[in-house]
């Protein structure tokens, strides 16, 4: 015989396996792409400034929060190319 089950309590574990890949597909990937973005911007700016400071007698090196704004535009990047082709990718399934 068929297994008769409280209907209730299907919804309530399905319901919170589905919040959970929804969360991890639209919110904790494209953090993560976000932050990579950012490390790679932030790299390159610490790598330029290195750089010119070993190789240009008489420099300063110092980093400005300019620096550090310039490399949340690349978080910002990343993160709603990534959340935009998870869309894409839920739409055209």
């Amino acid at each position: 015989m068929k297994e008769i089950r409280n209907s209730l309590d299907y919804d309530v574990s399905e319901s919170k396996s589905l919040l959970i890949r929804r969360l991890k597909t639209f919110v904790i990937r494209p953090i993560l792409i976000g932050l990579f973005a950012f490390s790679i911007f932030f790299t390159t700016i610490l790598v330029t400034k290195v750089t010119t400071y070993l190789f240009t007698p008489n420099s300063i090196f110092h980093l400005n929060i300019y620096d550090v704004l310039f490399a949340l535009i690349g978080f910002a990047m990343g993160f709603l190319i990534e959340f935009l082709l998870q869309i894409r990718r839920r739409l055209f399934k």
